[in-house]
């Protein structure tokens, strides 16, 4: 029943998704839109870790309650339940610490783009005094000092 409703919520959705548009206009900063989905993909991994994770427990628990007859099984099987509990929180720990590494690299990504923006502004701001002064020069014979010239 449930994978009823669910195929029908999907199929529902399905043409929103594909149809849906971005209302965000486009811009420079087309590093955050990768970033992003970056960042959601590593979510969505994170999260199908999660769900395997807890599809095995479940699989492992009735595998115990199989083999309750045989407690050798049964240490065993506890034995690699716990490990790969381990293994899963230790999978947890590293997802956790790249999303929170790839959290900072967004945030250095967008100080260095804010930096390149400063520069580039006062490169062409020197560019367009240099053409003025040249102007004035050639135009209309005014003649810049020495002193303002090296600091422009």
């Amino acid at each position: 029943m449930r994978r009823l409703i669910f195929c029908c919520l999907f199929a529902l959705l399905l043409p929103l998704l594909f149809f849906a548009q971005d209302s965000r206009p486009a811009s420079p900063s087309g590093y955050r839109k990768t970033m992003q989905g970056l960042s959601q993909q590593v979510h969505a991994q994170l999260d199908d870790l999660k769900e395997q994770s807890r599809s095995l427990t479940e699989q492992l628990r009735v595998a115990e309650n199989e083999l309750a007859l045989s407690s050798a099984q049964v240490r065993e099987l506890q034995m690699e339940l716990t490990d790969l509990n381990t293994c899963l929180e230790n999978t947890n720990r590293k997802l956790a610490a790249y999303s929170t590494r790839l959290t900072e690299y967004e945030q250095k990504l967008r100080a260095r783009a804010r930096l390149i923006r400063a520069g580039a502004l006062m490169i062409a701001l020197f560019v367009l005094v240099r053409i003025a002064l040249a102007l004035l020069k050639l135009k209309f014979g005014i003649k810049i000092p020495y002193w303002i010239n090296l600091i422009l």
